[in-house]
């Protein structure tokens, strides 16, 4: 009964983690979320060329405040869904014992035998997934590169139109 208690409250927990977390992770970054351009767009008009707000300014300002918010969510929310008496990524009830307890048929090693097994049927990177990975990073550098405010960017290869 308690078991199924707490994986009840688990499952409650995690389903709830994943948007708390998608929105304190989208203020890291200007393109996070429509706020965030927002901001920088008045930031830009108010204040002109000096406010300096770019991707890579924007998220040396975020990234701290979302890291500690995103610490505080996860204490948050292990306390109202797996209680006082979890510590470090253990829960009390889902402890190893001498004996490992299976929990609706399953213990740690076979879940890990079966995300293991799936991770090499996975095989190796397609072309086209290594093309969106190579997009992607170029699209990370020129994002950071358009107009880091420390050099002249690439930007300034479009300022007459």
């Amino acid at each position: 009964m308690v078991e199924s208690m707490c994986l009840t409250n688990m499952n409650k927990g995690l389903l709830i983690c994943v948007p708390y977390a998608a929105n304190i992770g989208g203020t890291a970054t200007i393109t996070g979320t429509g706020p965030n351009l927002i901001a920088s767009n008045l930031a830009s008009t108010d204040y002109g060329s000096e406010a300096g707000v770019n991707f890579l300014t924007w998220m040396l300002f975020a990234t701290p405040s979302m890291l500690v918010c995103l610490f505080l969510a996860w204490l948050w929310l292990q306390y109202m869904f797996l209680g006082c008496s979890c510590k470090f990524w253990r829960c009390s009830c889902l402890r190893k014992q001498e004996h490992r307890q299976q929990i609706d048929g399953f213990d740690e090693d076979s879940v890990k035998q079966v995300l293991r097994r799936q991770y090499n049927e996975l095989g190796r990177m397609s072309f086209a997934e290594k093309a969106v990975l190579g997009h992607f990073v170029v699209l990370m550098l020129l994002w950071l590169t358009r107009d880091p405010k420390f050099i002249s960017g690439w930007s300034v290869l479009f300022k007459d139109k």
